[in-house]
């Protein structure tokens, strides 16, 4: 792509959007409830898929309030998460990735400014784009526990980003959200089936590829 880009910053979530990975923390969470009823299974995954974006924590303290009828103490939700580390971060390392993104950090790092804000916990957010070796597109990395709408709004003041010239690049409607609430611009990335839980009227892309082609 030649030419100056429309937007002054791109901030991307990660799992759904640079890498293909949604998948990978489904079977975790099922993974994580293997000892409950298929019943307790399916409704952690709907959950799951429903609320993309949403930290671990969060959807942990869910499934074991809401489904398990549990009160977990703070240490008993670390642990579950930890859990829950060990079964997708390797997998999620390992992802394979969305079309066009390598394209995209590449090409748009030179004019624009890139960050991610993801449900990833932040430093295992830094482990994974440092082991796929894409610490140096970016900005920032931020990821829980902070919720993604406080993530985006802190990266636009740190930075003094324009909202109306700034880009989130998100697969669920906490991006979305968080686009919203801050004043940016969104485009959504549908699932492998083409679905997306956008209103109408979005720009929904099946992956990253069309960013590379200029309007």
């Amino acid at each position: 792509m030649t030419g100056i880009l429309p937007w002054e910053a791109i901030i991307f979530d990660f799992d759904g959007v640079l890498v293909d990975s949604v998948n990978v923390k489904t079977n975790a969470f099922r993974d994580l409830y293997s000892q409950e009823t298929d019943e307790i299974q399916q409704a952690v995954v709907n959950f799951h898929l429903e609320h993309g974006g949403l930290s671990r924590f969060e959807k942990i303290r869910h499934y074991e309030t809401n489904l398990l009828g549990r009160t977990p103490s703070p240490t008993q939700l670390d642990r579950l998460a930890d859990q829950f580390a060990d079964l997708a971060k390797e997998a999620v390392i390992a992802s394979p990735i969305i079309p066009g993104a390598v394209d995209v950090l590449e090409r748009f790092a030179a004019q624009v400014q890139l960050f991610v804000a993801s449900g990833t916990p932040e430093t295992e957010l830094h482990e994974i784009v440092e082991r796929r070796g894409w610490s140096h597109y970016f900005k920032q990395l931020r990821g829980s526990p902070t919720h993604k709408t406080i993530l985006v709004a802190e990266i636009v003041e740190t930075y003094g980003l324009n909202g109306k010239q700034s880009l989130m690049i998100g697969d669920a409607m906490t991006d979305y959200s968080a686009a919203q609430e801050n004043g940016l611009q969104f485009i959504g990335i549908s699932d492998s089936a083409g679905d997306h839980p956008f209103p109408a009227g979005t720009i929904v892309h099946d992956d990253l590829k069309p960013l590379l082609t200029p309007n």
